[in-house]
């Protein structure tokens, strides 16, 4: 019975038995479906690891030839680069910023004497 108060509206609503909650139990599958379901779910899992597999594989070619292709570059903006000695650190030091971008001034003791690369 529902206790109601003045206004008709119900109050509480009676409590169920436990066993009749967990009355629809999922009928069991045999032993042999469920080695099926398992075998089909690992078939599953190997295809999508190989297909990650192969995908970073792909990423990984991919920023090797971004990589060397940025090694080449600098190495020829380096062969390209007018080596000016200048002998006065002062000249430098009253350079701004800007003017030592864009002249790409590189102090003597960060380039490699014998081939005229940067020293890293």
């Amino acid at each position: 019975m529902v206790n109601k108060n003045k206004s008709n509206r119900p109050w509480k609503e009676q409590k169920k038995p436990i066993s009749t909650l967990n009355a629809t139990k999922e009928s069991k599958t045999s032993f042999a479906k469920r080695r099926e379901r398992q075998k089909q779910m690992d078939v599953v899992k190997k295809l999508g690891n190989e297909m990650k597999e192969e995908a970073n594989r792909k990423k990984e070619q991919e920023r090797k030839r971004l990589e060397a292709l940025k090694k080449q570059k600098e190495e020829n903006l380096m062969k390209s680069v007018k080596v000016q000695v200048i002998k006065d650190a002062k000249k430098i030091k009253r350079m701004s910023k800007k003017q030592l971008l864009k002249s790409r001034i590189y102090l003597k003791n960060h380039m490699n004497s014998t081939s005229g690369t940067m020293d890293r």
